[in-house]
């Protein structure tokens, strides 16, 4: 999606008029996000594979894992999914049995790599989020913090 028009008219007397920049601003907000959204799969991506890593230190050889957990920040629907298995050829990844053992089967216990890396993280998480938010009130210096509400009672 091309970046919007900032709306600007120049007249020919020099008078200028802006027009609402509201398009401009959610453009802006969907591109913070889905950038947040990358910034955090990669995190989190990184977290759940050294504990594979940890867990299995002599059994999983070379780039298996690198290749098994992957990340996908949709920029269409706004949001972020990590999981087992990527897209190349079609199928699972090469750590099928990392499926099933986040959630556990029959005769694999439950390990619950990525959902436990997920809920331990999730400070970080919304700190990663908050950062990449806080740039657009740094965008326009103008949009002041709204005044705190409880502490006006001067009676």
């Amino acid at each position: 999606m091309p970046r919007p028009n900032a709306k600007m008219k120049i007249s020919r007397d020099g008078n200028l008029s802006f027009e609402s920049n509201v398009d401009a601003v959610q453009w802006t907000i969907r591109e913070l996000i889905q950038s947040a959204n990358a910034d955090v799969g990669k995190y989190i991506r990184k977290l759940v594979i050294s504990k594979i890593r940890d867990s299995y230190p002599k059994q999983i050889p070379g780039k298996r894992v690198y290749r098994a957990v992957g990340f996908w920040a949709r920029k269409r629907e706004g949001d972020l999914q990590i999981g087992f298995g990527h897209s190349k050829y079609g199928r699972s990844g090469d750590m099928w049995f990392a499926i099933r053992q986040e959630l556990g089967d029959k005769g694999m216990p439950k390990r619950g790599f990525l959902r436990e890396t997920v809920m331990e993280n999730i400070p970080q998480i919304n700190k990663i989020q908050a950062q990449y938010l806080s740039a657009l009130n740094d965008k326009d210096p103008i949009v002041e913090e709204l005044p705190d509400m409880e502490g006006d009672d001067e009676s």
